[in-house]
């Protein structure tokens, strides 16, 4: 199946902070701005070894927000919040409150593995992550949901019937072109939604083999590959993706050769700018 589109230039495209993490935010932000992008994405609570914990860190947050006012980068998402029966919706204001005052328009939500077990489960999840929305929406903040094969919220389904749940207004969904492909979701499903739902996009390309379940993790984290550079059906994605959605291109690696993150940032600008041209 194809797609003719052509209002890819209404769609902001953004740099995700997993494709240059293990990095200091003040890092990626210097070589984002150096690459040309407009917007990005910045990790505020640790999900992985060597993330910094910035809102433990007064002084850090006071240079994040200097920084992003002298380079002119516009905040488009924050990291990441854990789904689970037990999330405690009010531990998260402060990053709330700072992501708001940068501008911040999404905050990223995963599920974590073996929460949701029954269907009270999803249901729990379903309340929390809705009073969740409430306290970001004070701050001008929509949670997105993103699905992966390997965590219990698992496909573009899973996500849109959570989403739903909670509220197309106050919550929408995160489509990662990697996740969409290995559970098998197609450019056409994402067509079929609603396209109030679809809070960001994000391009990253892989092989067209799968791995099996224990290397699915392993690619998602490490073994990405550029926009253009593998099998995954990127020109259709784009082209469903509803005009004003947000670009953002995700691609971690184990391996970059040895460049370092401003060359690195430079070379993901150029490949996801070429696919949406």
């Amino acid at each position: 199946m194809h797609f003719e589109r052509s209002l890819v230039t209404e769609n902001v495209l953004s740099l995700s902070p997993l494709s240059l993490l293990p990095a200091s935010p003040l890092a990626i932000i210097e070589a984002a701005a150096t690459a040309g992008f407009g917007h990005l994405g910045l990790r505020f609570i640790p999900g992985m070894e060597g993330d910094a914990d910035v809102l433990a860190d007064p002084a850090l947050m006071r240079a994040i927000t200097t920084s992003l006012h002298e380079t002119n980068l516009q905040l488009l998402d924050v990291e990441v919040i854990r789904a689970a029966p037990d999330l405690d919706p009010d531990a998260y204001l402060p990053l709330f409150e700072f992501a708001g005052s940068l501008g911040g328009r999404n905050v990223l939500v995963t599920a974590t593995s073996g929460a949701i077990r029954t269907p009270e489960d999803e249901a729990q999840i379903v309340r929390a992550l809705a009073r969740l929305a409430d306290n970001a929406a004070r701050f001008g903040i929509r949670p997105m949901l993103e699905f992966m094969v390997y965590r219990d919220i698992a496909s573009l389904q899973d996500a849109v019937r959570i989403a739903t749940a909670v509220g197309v207004e106050r919550f929408g969904i995160c489509i990662d072109a990697l996740h969409l492909s290995r559970s098998h979701g197609t450019p056409l499903e994402v067509a079929d939604i609603d396209p109030a739902l679809i809070a960001c996009v994000q391009l990253c390309d892989a092989p067209g083999e799968i791995p099996d379940c224990t290397g699915l993790p392993i690619e998602a984290r490490y073994e990405r590959l550029l926009p253009g550079h593998g099998a995954l059906p990127l020109a259709d994605l784009v082209a469903a993706t509803p005009a004003g959605v947000p670009f953002s291109v995700e691609v971690p690696r184990r391996d970059w050769g040895g460049l370092d993150l401003t060359d690195r940032a430079r070379m993901l600008y150029a490949s996801a700018r070429a696919l949406l041209r």
